[in-house]
């Protein structure tokens, strides 16, 4: 989308920051000898090379561990291999193009061939959350963005389920703990139920 840096007006635009400070952005280079197509919203991923203090970054696939998105930039807002640009990540919001509809709160994972999100069906990353509607692909929505891994939705019924008592240093089980307190031991090693 064509912008004239003398508007007035207000217009949301892809890989825009939104809704207040975001202060997870970082300055990247795009690898050097990268041949893929990049713009605002492009989801990266950090490359393993050798660099002189720099973050190397190269367009990202829906199955990769996406490091962050690509912010928009007015006067450049299509960079290539060798460029220096800005990447937005974790707990950072920004203005995506949706691929498809997509429901308020949904969790999204990337469309890497249109810089585009849908909506997470469960075997690609989860990248962000959707904080509006959309209707319709092309939309553009407000996503919080939820990458890397360490921030990664992880639904509770993926979890086991762990009792007190499953806890190594705890009692076997309850029988004959009925309104003990829970100590420290002794050696001090493990806890134990006493009566108080």
């Amino acid at each position: 989308m064509a912008l004239n840096m003398n508007q007035f007006a207000m217009q949301a635009v892809k890989g825009q920051l939104n809704l207040g400070v975001n202060a997870n952005v970082i300055n990247a280079r795009i690898k050097s000898d990268s041949v893929n197509t990049f713009g605002s919203g492009t989801a990266v991923k950090i490359v393993d090379i050798a660099s002189n203090g720099e973050i190397i970054v190269e367009k990202a696939a829906a199955t990769d561990e996406i490091y962050g998105f690509i912010t928009y930039k007015i006067k450049d807002n299509s960079p290539v291999a060798g460029d220096r640009i800005e990447v937005a990540f974790a707990n950072s919001f920004m203005i995506m193009e949706a691929g498809a509809a997509i429901a308020a709160g949904a969790s999204l994972e990337i469309v890497a061939s249109g810089d585009k999100v849908i909506t997470n069906a469960g075997s690609n990353k989860v990248v962000g959350i959707a904080l509006k509607k959309a209707a319709a692909d092309g939309d553009l929505i407000i996503v919080h963005i939820l990458t890397p891994l360490v921030n990664q939705i992880i639904a509770s019924a993926d979890l086991p389920a762990i009792a007190f008592t499953d806890l190594s240093d705890t009692p076997a089980d309850y029988s004959g703990a009925a309104s003990d307190t829970v100590k420290v031991n002794a050696t001090p090693d493990g806890l134990e139920f006493v009566t108080v």
